[in-house]
């Protein structure tokens, strides 16, 4: 992995880019495919540009170890993303952005519940502020409600807190990120295909062969899903669930500014106050946390220089 690539923050930047910039190419591909159909093609493109990066190594999985990847794949690859594209059906992509945010939250939780974390004052802080922002960002004074949409993106935002929580267990048998990701999208796509049936959806070849589809497949397939998975598997393994968790406050602030420079939207003084509130919870959330992350990356650097 190049030097850039092995600096946790980089990689969750990274990886909040590409997949803050997805709904363009989502969006655009729902006019010919169906959600269950577009997330199938997705992670299958994925699985495949990762077991060719791995030069189709096989690692021999413990029983128990393929119950955690199955596991991840289930909660982070096909729940996640099908409840998340049912959501959209049911309510706004504003509110579907925002009930999503709530997952550092969620992952901060469970980590204190499960793993004993301590959870500094400044952790719910920097949260409260960065959802105000995000709720500023995503609504801009105009607010409604869906139950039943609204419910699925909380049910979203807790598959991927369990995800999260997964990836933390798997990053400890200190295996290849992109082997373990690979196991986990092979499994992810095995849950995928049931919902690609009792969805009833079709593929069309004829539309899988049109240029613009297939390279919007192509980046979902790649950049935002064998490329992310593995930086963030990789962000989670380095800086743990909770502080990787929180860069996900980013993904709205980033959608805003690809809309503004794609889709020429406009940004509004409210979005301005919403982005600058996100940035600074962020900040404030990792202030006091950031000393042991920080003598963590000198300790792999060390390591790194004596290698």
């Amino acid at each position: 992995m190049n030097h850039l690539f092995k600096n946790p923050h980089v990689t969750a930047l990274i990886t909040v880019f590409f997949w803050s910039t997805t709904f363009i190419a989502t969006k655009l591909l729902l006019i010919d495919f169906s959600p269950t159909a577009i997330l199938f093609l997705r992670f299958i493109i994925g699985l495949v540009a990762l077991s060719v990066l791995s030069k189709f190594s096989r690692i021999h999985y413990h029983f128990r170890q393929h119950l955690y990847l199955m596991a991840a794949g289930i909660s982070g690859v096909c729940f996640y993303f099908f409840l998340e594209n049912i959501a959209l059906s049911y309510t706004s992509t504003s509110n579907v952005a925002v009930i999503v945010s709530i997952s550092p939250l969620f992952i901060g939780l469970a980590s204190a519940l499960i793993y004993r974390t301590k959870l500094k004052g400044t952790f719910f802080i920097g949260f409260l502020l960065s959802f105000c922002g995000i709720f500023l960002i995503s609504f801009a004074g105009n607010l409604s409600f869906h139950p039943f949409g609204d419910f699925l993106a909380i049910a979203a935002a807790l598959m991927w807190m369990v995800y999260s929580l997964l990836v933390k267990k798997i990053a400890s048998w200190e295996h290849s990120v992109i082997d373990t990701t690979k196991m986990i999208f092979l499994y992810g796509i095995l849950f995928i295909m049931p919902l690609f049936f009792l969805t009833k959806s079709s593929l069309s070849l004829d539309k899988l062969l049109q240029t613009d589809n297939l390279l919007y497949l192509l980046f979902l397939g790649l950049g935002a899903s064998a490329l992310c998975f593995v930086l963030w598997n990789y962000t989670v393994e380095q800086l743990g669930a909770v502080m990787a968790g929180l860069y996900i406050y980013l993904v709205p602030v980033t959608t805003l500014f690809a809309s503004f420079l794609i889709l020429g939207e406009r940004i509004s003084l409210v979005k301005l106050l919403g982005v600058t509130l996100t940035l600074f919870g962020l900040f404030v959330s990792e202030g006091k946390s950031s000393l042991p992350i920080r003598a963590r990356l000198k300790k792999t650097k060390l390591k790194n220089q004596d290698e």
